[in-house]
C-alpha cells in the first residue's frame, strides 16, 4: 500500500483561507444586515424637543460698554448671547440728541454693530432707545426698551423730566404720540427744525426722558405717522406747552392736552358703486375772538359765534390759567338770550357764574 501523496504547501494555504473566507462571509453579511437594520430605525425615530424658549436675547458684552464716557469712535459693537435680527428700526429705533445723518446699524449672527456717520458733539450725552426692535431669530422673542449710553465728556448728563398726554377731546390715551424737546423756543421750531431730544408714550399714556443736561426746553406732543417728526398738517395729533419747561433738579411733570384741529372727514363708498362719497357736511360751532395767543385778560373777552346758540350750559364753561389749568374766577354775560342749562334762561343782560 502507498502512503498517501503530501499535499503541496501552497494548496495546503489555499484551502486554509477558502475555509476562513467561507466562515467570515455569513458573519460579515449578517453584520451588515444588523448595521443597516439599526440605521434605519435611528431614522424612524423621531428628535426628542425641549421646551420652547421664551426668553429674550441678553447683552453679554459690549465695545465700548454701556454708559461709556470721552467716547470718541465711530462704531458701537453689541453682541448678545443667540441669534439677534432688527424689527421694524424706523418706528422702533430712537436716537438722542438727534443727528442729521442716522447711524447705520446691521445684525449679524449674535452681533449688532452701530455704525456713526455723524459727527459727535463734545460733552454731549448720546442714548440709542431700541424700544421693541431686537428679538431672536428662532422664536421672536423681543427684548424689550433695551437702551444704550455714552457721552463724548467726562460725565454722564443725569437729569430727567416726566410728564402724560391725554387726548382734549376724550380724556383717553394715544399711546403712538411722540414727545418733542426743542432748545428753540419760536413756536415755528416744530414745524422747519428736527428736535433735540424725543421719546414714545406707554400705554398708559405716560412719558419720561433720562439723561438730559440742564436747560430750557419747549415741549410738544406730535401725532407722527410717517415719522418726520415735524408738524406738517393741521390734521395731525398736536399739544403743546405755553412756556418752556427749565429741567433741573426736581423738575415737576407736566401734563398734555393733545387735540386735532382740523379732523379728516371720510366716506366710503358701497361695493359696485360708482358715486363718489359727498365731503362731510361741517356741522363745527364756528367763532372768533379779539386776539390769539396767549393774552393779559385786563378787559372782558368776547367770542363772537357765526350761528345762533341753541343751548349753552354754563355749568361746563371754565377759565383756567396756562398749562397747569388753575381755576380763575369769573362771570359768562350772555348779550342775547339764549338757553342756559340746568333748565334756565338766561335774559339779555344776565350773568351766570363760572365755575
Amino acid at each position: 500500500m502507498k502512503p498517501p501523496r503530501p499535499v503541496a504547501p501552497k494548496r495546503a494555504m489555499f484551502a486554509f483561507s477558502m475555509k476562513k473566507v467561507l466562515f467570515l462571509f455569513p458573519m460579515a453579511l449578517l453584520l451588515a444586515v444588523f448595521l443597516l437594520g439599526g440605521t434605519g430605525c435611528a431614522n424612524i425615530v423621531p428628535p426628542l424637543g425641549g421646551p420652547r424658549d421664551s426668553l429674550p436675547p441678553r447683552l453679554v458684552k459690549a465695545i465700548p460698554g454701556d454708559s461709556a464716557v470721552n467716547f470718541r469712535g465711530k462704531e458701537i459693537v453689541l453682541q448678545f448671547d443667540e441669534y439677534v435680527d432688527l424689527a421694524d428700526v424706523q418706528r422702533n429705533l430712537l436716537f438722542t440728541p438727534t443727528f442729521q445723518v442716522n447711524p447705520s446699524i446691521e445684525a449679524h449672527l449674535r452681533t449688532l454693530t452701530i455704525k456713526l456717520r455723524d459727527s459727535l458733539e463734545a460733552n454731549t450725552t448720546y442714548s440709542f432707545d431700541f424700544g421693541d426692535a431686537i428679538k431672536d431669530i428662532n422664536e421672536g422673542n423681543v427684548l424689550r426698551n433695551f437702551s444704550y449710553t455714552f457721552s463724548t465728556g467726562p460725565a454722564l448728563d443725569s437729569l430727567s423730566f416726566s410728564g402724560a398726554v391725554d387726548l382734549a377731546e376724550t380724556g383717553g390715551i394715544d399711546s403712538t404720540l411722540t414727545i418733542l424737546l426743542y432748545r428753540n423756543p419760536d413756536d415755528s421750531a416744530v414745524v422747519k427744525e428736527r428736535p433735540r431730544y424725543l421719546t414714545r408714550l406707554n400705554s398708559q399714556g405716560r412719558f419720561s426722558f433720562r439723561n438730559l443736561p440742564a436747560g430750557s426746553f419747549a415741549v410738544y406732543a406730535l401725532g407722527d405717522p410717517g415719522g418726520s417728526r415735524r408738524y406738517q398738517n393741521k390734521s395731525q395729533l398736536f399739544a403743546f406747552l405755553d412756556s418752556p419747561v427749565v429741567v433741573r433738579p426736581g423738575t415737576p411733570e407736566v401734563t398734555l392736552h393733545a387735540y386735532q384741529e382740523l379732523k379728516t372727514a371720510t366716506g366710503a363708498v358701497a361695493p359696485g358703486s360708482k358715486t363718489l362719497p359727498q365731503p362731510a357736511t361741517d356741522r363745527r360751532l364756528k367763532y372768533s375772538v379779539a386776539g390769539t395767543g396767549p393774552q393779559d385778560l385786563k378787559e372782558d373777552f368776547r367770542i363772537n359765534f357765526d350761528n345762533k346758540l341753541t343751548r349753552l350750559d354754563s355749568s361746563k364753561v371754565r377759565l383756567t390759567a396756562d398749562s397747569s389749568f388753575t381755576p380763575v374766577p369769573a362771570t359768562l354775560y350772555l348779550s342775547r338770550r339764549s338757553v342756559a342749562g340746568c333748565g334756565r334762561v338766561l335774559e339779555p343782560g344776565a350773568t351766570a357764574p363760572v365755575a
